[in-house]
């Protein structure tokens, strides 16, 4: 309902605006008449008012297009709100669900293919940008995941909270990363060092390092 009446609000209130300019226009024609057949006195007086009420015109029409426009704002980040919390939702759902819900990073893919119509439609620039950054990734480099993709993910979700207006201000992406992976610190550590490296042998580099560990403690208690 609320949808409804934005919409209908809108060119209302375009309506208005053009028709209060138009009776500006007129009002200034007469004012201007009026003022050529007019004493200096009469003038003065007549300047004096027009200026008055023109300003206080101007100020309303200023004020009412500044308020239907954070209006529009409001409903429009709302929108927004809605595409990314069910974005976030799916992706968490892929790489945080339990066992037997938790899916296969491979069934993103076709997720993201049934809502990019409305990111375009509702994501700013710099959101579009990332995902499409993203998408790359995903779609063009082997079918094996890798740290990359893990990476652009990150910098999407960072241009999401920049496009709801939240700040990224000392945010990293290793920060990001904690959400999504048990040992984030290893995983940032070995994509510095490669940025093509896969999330398999992450893991696998991951495994002989606990090993590792794990024999130099035995090592030192005997």
């Amino acid at each position: 309902m609320n949808k409804m009446l934005n919409k209908i609000k809108t060119p209302i209130y375009t309506l208005l605006g053009l028709s209060i300019i138009a009776g500006l226009i007129w009002l200034c024609y007469k004012i201007f008449k009026m003022t050529l057949a007019a004493s200096d006195n009469v003038q003065a007086a007549i300047f004096a008012g027009a200026a008055t009420i023109i300003a206080s015109t101007i100020v309303v029409v200023v004020s009412r297009y500044y308020e239907s426009k954070r209006e529009r704002e409001a409903a429009h980040r709302d929108k927004k709100i809605e595409l990314y919390d069910k974005f976030l939702s799916k992706l968490f759902e892929i790489f945080l669900g339990g066992n037997e819900k938790k899916q296969k990073p491979e069934e993103l893919v076709p997720f993201l293919r049934e809502v990019q119509r409305q990111l375009i439609l509702w994501a700013g620039p710099e959101t579009i940008k990332a995902y499409a950054e993203w998408h790359k990734e995903l779609t063009t480099t082997p079918s094996q995941p890798h740290a990359k993709q893990m990476i652009k993910m990150i910098d999407f979700f960072l241009a999401l909270r920049k496009d709801l207006g939240h700040s990224n201000s000392g945010i990293e992406q290793s920060h990001i990363a904690r959400f999504m992976l048990k040992n984030s610190d290893f995983f940032m550590q070995k994509y510095h060092e490669n940025p093509n490296i896969t999330m398999t042998e992450i893991a696998r580099l991951e495994e002989e390092s606990r090993l590792t560990s794990e024999s130099k403690n035995q090592a030192k208690t005997k």
